[in-house]
């Protein structure tokens, strides 16, 4: 499983296991409304930051991943660029023996 699909099941479950714990609150909760919305809202900021954090953890990812693309690009094509230039040398030295 690559990283995508598992920060996707992380982000699924995380949020299956808010509302489950947000509905058990509600039901069982055997404090005030008050300290229930405080509670409930306590536990949406930590959603919030979790959501916030693992969507900075991606965005480094990413960047991280166009760097590297970029860098084995440059690396190919300097390849590229010594193959050609063997070639022609080749050409070249061929066409002058003649």
């Amino acid at each position: 499983m690559n990283e995508k699909d598992e920060s996707n099941e992380r982000f699924k479950y995380f949020i299956i296991g808010g509302l489950i714990a947000a509905s058990a609150a509600l039901l069982f909760a055997p404090k005030s409304g008050r300290e229930t919305r405080g509670y409930l809202a306590d536990k949406a900021k930590e959603g919030k930051d979790f959501i916030y954090k693992e969507a900075q953890e991606a965005g480094v990812k990413i960047i991280d991943g166009r760097e590297k693309i970029r860098l084995e690009a440059m690396e190919i094509l300097k390849r590229a660029k010594d193959i050609s230039q063997k070639e022609k040398d080749t050409i070249l030295d061929a066409l002058r023996s003649r």
